[in-house]
């Protein structure tokens, strides 16, 4: 009866398993393009029966250790469906961090895609545990049961690591977990064969080519006919194909499309093969302000580093204002998150505004609903337009963030919340394109459409790097093609030469709005795998995969982006080097590895009475070997009233059990210093702190002078001055 029982439960997780992939593809309706399915079927397949002989062998040893085994491996699975829904690739284990991030969780848990899966799988796993009977196999002692379950788990694992090796890390091949600790192995173990100490003298011209702006033939009307004010409109994780004239381009179609740049189709300019250069928006915003790339790693982000050496870079903002240009940023996601406050402040904008700004009858935890954002942005653009200067803006959506923003009836009309999110998207650019067409400001405005990263193209080898751009005006007669290839990094020089095409046409690079003869090098990345990729000729592209293998892409029709590649594994040991030196060099830092980042300085905080706040979170900062982590945070606690409070705390990630506390009362009006250190012994990648408080207060507000973190080698001495948050337990 109990191995009757044991049989059914195993055979009911594999099943509830392996339909875990149906699902996914058939709510991504990708189910019939999926030529890999039987391999991966075979995989999932694979994957149970190391989960069910784990359970089996671990729960002879203790009833509670295939527990705490397995479940992380469901949840894993789990997590990488909802991750390869929104994203189009697997989780990456290093971006498990996030989960201690406040607003990460916030945004993330706001929906869950499989919510009857998502019960199914862990309920048919404990099924299984509970199904195996605990008494121990029968040997001639249980000194032999004991060393042969520990051979058989000894053999288990290296079976199970040697597969997760070989396999790889696409999802569409093999098990989401086991693609998952691939790269999470290959993080842990690999190590570049060369590291470079020095650079050639022309590097630069290597990895950004030796164009002038003015090398190409200007695809625009005269320059007395231009609009003066240009707003750009980066739309969360929007890909290129998205847009039927890219579809057309390269003889691709894709289920959506974006009706509402459909509309304007004749009075654009559209660049077909358009790259973002990494994941993450922080690292595209800061490519298209900067002119440069991003890191093409998962490290501190350049625009952390920009804040503590702003000389570094001249941003687009400040040089827009030098040319008498009011400059404004505005987003539908809060400020603090990724520090974009601070961040585009430094880099020149005049005009900041967050999700603070604005009103949604949405519940959504990333910031505010596409509608409600594209709605209530003509008051603020009207207002800069009050002014006797021209305007430069950038906007910045957050909707089409997994688990989207998307009203009831959309979500009832449509099986994909993807897609149900893109349409709302376009019903709410469609609104918003009106109003530019009929209004004065829009008559004299150039926009730029835009992504700030991909959320990824299925059936595509490089579909997360695949943006968009799009430029409406309303002097553009036609729809003119620029066929080049282009990426984030090209949208400040091609602004500025719009601007003025003769100030800066002795710059290197090249514009969106100039037609070149040849091709220039171009790289991009992968923050999900650790793969580089790298062109300078369309049709041909070049991939550095994380175990340090090479492969050439030849797409079908000679463009970046085609309907059909073929993918080699090659031996070029030159472009082998190049690649791992061009990556070395653009992941550089802006700072010393072991400087101090400050990451707020002198900010405001209000709230009503017993309200929660953010005050920090999703840094992402790498953290250098041995190294005492410290977070220091000079604050002023203003005008409290009797028997007013406000309580600060700190998820310093380090131990997911313990958070940091500390309660202000009247009588600690005034400022004060906090600090928590803690040792870090290895380089650790994507780390975040989260800071958050909760007033109850009606007079008193918090400001906060100075919050850093510094990584001495040296265990730092007590301040006096200071005090330390008070540690204490999640769970208690």
């Amino acid at each position: 009866m109990k191995a009757k029982r044991f049989l059914l439960s195993s055979v009911v997780f594999i099943v509830v398993l392996a339909a875990g992939r149906f699902l996914l593809l058939q709510e991504s309706q990708l189910l019939h393009v999926n030529g890999n399915l039987l391999l991966a079927v075979g995989s999932d397949l694979l994957f149970g029966l190391f989960i069910i002989a784990l359970v089996y062998v671990t729960k002879k040893v203790n009833r509670a250790l295939p527990y705490v085994l397995t479940l992380p491996l469901a949840l894993l699975y789990l997590a990488n469906m909802e991750y390869i829904y929104a994203m189009g690739d697997v989780i990456n284990l290093r971006d498990l961090f996030q989960a201690a991030d406040a607003q990460f969780v916030q945004g993330t848990l706001s929906h869950i895609s499989f919510p009857v899966y998502s019960v199914l799988l862990p309920a048919s796993l404990i099924f299984l545990i509970v199904s195996v009977d605990r008494r121990k196999i029968v040997f001639r002692s249980y000194r032999a049961t004991l060393k042969q379950l520990i051979l058989y788990g000894v053999v288990l694992l290296t079976v199970e690591t040697g597969f997760i090796f070989l396999m790889g890390n696409n999802w569409e091949k093999v098990s989401f977990s086991q693609a998952s600790l691939h790269n999470g192995m290959i993080d842990l173990f690999y190590r570049e064969e060369i590291v470079f100490s020095e650079f050639p003298s022309d590097i630069d011209n290597q990895v950004y080519g030796v164009s002038q702006i003015k090398d190409g033939a200007s695809l625009l009307p005269p320059e007395a006919d231009q609009p003066q004010n240009i707003l750009v409109v980066a739309m969360e994780g929007i890909p290129g194909a998205y847009l039927e004239a890219n579809q057309q381009f390269f003889d691709a179609d894709h289920k959506i499309r974006l009706e509402s740049l459909e509309r304007i189709r004749d009075h654009t300019l559209v660049v077909p093969n358009f790259l973002t250069h990494n994941n993450q928006t922080i690292r595209g915003l800061y490519s298209l302000l900067s002119g440069g790339y991003p890191k093409l790693d998962a490290s501190t982000p350049d625009a952390y580093e920009y804040l503590q050496n702003p000389q570094s870079v001249s941003m687009l903002p400040q040089e827009l204002k030098a040319r008498g240009y009011q400059t404004a940023f505005i987003q539908a996601a809060p400020l603090d998150y990724m520090s974009k406050d601070q961040f585009m402040s430094t880099a020149g904008f005049d005009t900041i505004i967050g999700s603070e700004g604005f009103q949604s009858s949405i519940p959504f935890g990333w910031g505010i609903d596409d509608g409600a954002f594209f709605d209530q942005i003509p008051a603020y653009l009207e207002k800069l337009d009050q002014g006797e200067s021209p305007w430069f803006a950038t906007l910045l959506t957050v909707g089409t963030h997994h688990p989207y923003a998307i009203p009831a009836e959309l979500e009832a009309a449509y099986p994909d919340r993807k897609e149900a999110a893109v349409r709302y998207l376009d019903e709410s650019l469609s609104r918003f394109i009106d109003y530019l067409q009929t209004s004065d400001m829009g008559k004299n405005t150039l926009v730029i459409f835009t992504s700030d990263e991909s959320h990824g193209v299925a059936g595509q080898p490089y579909g997360s790097n695949w943006g968009l751009c799009l430029v409406y005006s309303p002097s553009i007669s036609g729809e003119i093609v620029n066929e080049g290839t282009y990426g984030l990094k090209d949208l400040k020089g091609s602004i500025l030469d719009y601007v003025d095409q003769e100030k800066d046409s002795d710059g290197l690079g090249r514009s969106i709005f100039r037609a070149y003869q040849g091709e220039e090098p171009i790289l991009f990345a992968s923050h999900y795998s650790g793969d580089v990729f790298y062109t300078a000729a369309k049709g041909e592209v070049f991939q550095l995969d994380n175990r340090n293998r090479l492969y050439a892409i030849h797409s079908a029709n000679g463009q970046l982006f085609a309907k059909d590649y073929t993918r080699t594994r090659v031996s070029d040991s030159n472009m082998k080097l190049s690649l791992t030196m061009y990556k070395q060099y653009l992941n550089q830092s802006l700072i010393d590895p072991y400087q101090e980042l400050v990451i707020i300085s002198d900010k405001q905080f209000e709230a009503g009475w017993g309200e929660y706040f953010s005050i920090t979170g999703g840094q992402y900062l790498t953290l250098p070997a041995r190294s005492y982590v410290t977070i220091t945070m000079d604050y002023e606690w203003m005008n409290p009233a009797e028997g007013e409070e406000l309580t600060l705390y700190l998820d310093a990630e380090q131990n997911p059990e313990r958070l940091g506390k500390k309660t202000l009362d009247t009588s600690m009006a005034g400022p004060g210093k906090l600090v928590y250190t803690f040792y870090n012994e290895e380089e650790w990648a994507s780390y975040n702190f989260t800071l958050r408080a909760s007033m109850f207060a009606n007079t008193g507000k918090l400001k906060v002078n100075r919050l850093s973190i510094d990584f001495p080698m040296e265990k730092p001495a007590q301040l006096e001055d200071a005090s330390e948050f008070e540690m204490y337990s999640q769970s208690a």
